[in-house]
């Protein structure tokens, strides 16, 4: 009867332990998702503002006065001659936009 009693407590706790951790990880895995879902709703709203704002631009001087002018309250980057815009990538070539991506 002993044996049985700790057989019994022990798979309580164990499954009780199984559950916790279960519900642990589901809220984790939640906020990650609110998370990314939050940061393509922002990169989506970014790149349909530049649609509007870079329409008939191309060269990077251009690009880069908007890009001050517009969105210097974001993280702006340049490297190797492209913009990066929280996300956003302006590619150049030479000194014509080429290609707009997220990363």
């Amino acid at each position: 009867m002993k044996s049985a009693l700790i057989i019994l407590v022990a798979a309580l706790v164990l499954t009780n332990g199984a559950w916790a951790y279960h519900l642990i990880d589901q809220s984790i895995t939640l906020q990650h998702q609110t998370e990314e879902l939050t940061r393509q709703r922002s990169i989506q709203e970014l790149l349909a503002s530049l649609v509007v704002d870079l329409q008939g631009t191309k060269s990077r001087a251009d690009v880069m006065a908007i890009v001050r002018q517009k969105y210097g309250n974001r993280i702006v980057k340049t490297d190797n001659g492209n913009i990066e815009i929280e996300g956003v990538v302006l590619r150049f070539r030479g000194d014509t936009l080429m290609n707009v991506s997220t990363l």
